[in-house]
């Protein structure tokens, strides 16, 4: 019962590392993509067509 709270917990430590990763790695794209796009590298228009909610109905 001590191994299976034990593991329970490994797992929601690795969940919460998990989530915080991809919220810096999110953090970390948007900022790359804006100072591109603040140097010309890509079209600024193509970082606010980015942004919009896109609908995956096909």
């Amino acid at each position: 019962m001590a191994d299976d709270k034990k593991d329970q917990s490994k797992e929601e430590v690795y969940a919460k590392r998990q989530e915080k990763y991809k919220d810096e790695k999110e953090k970390i794209f948007k900022e790359a993509h804006q100072e591109a796009a603040d140097n010309d590298v890509i079209d600024p228009k193509e970082l606010k067509d980015e942004e919009k909610p896109k609908d995956d109905k096909e």
